[in-house]
């Protein structure tokens, strides 16, 4: 049970409403041929974000498994999901964290 408390579900579950509203936008990113387990709590956990306030968007990389966006990187296949976060990345660099009162 303690550890499970302290992994990410177990943490976003305790989270303060307010807390999770202040954050900047998640982006979950998941290969199309992940383990099922894999799907399932990332699935979970952007439903959870988004019901404490928090943006997330779930976004699936088309032809790819669990390893295979990092090693396409510079590999001149199936590397355009990392231009698209940079962009999604320098769309957010200037987000203000702005915490709510204890």
């Amino acid at each position: 049970k303690g550890i499970a408390a302290n992994q990410p579900l177990g943490l976003l579950r305790r989270a303060e409403k307010g807390y999770i509203a202040a954050l900047p936008p998640l982006r979950i990113m998941m290969a199309e041929r992940e383990p099922r387990f894999i799907i399932s709590v990332s699935r979970t956990f952007a439903r959870m974000f988004k019901s404490k306030g928090g943006r997330a968007e779930v976004h699936v990389l088309d032809g790819h498994t669990h390893l295979s966006p990092i090693f396409s990187l510079c590999s001149g296949e199936k590397e355009e999901w990392g231009l698209e976060v940079a962009q999604w990345v320098l769309n957010y660099q200037e987000f203000n964290l702005v915490y709510p009162e204890q």
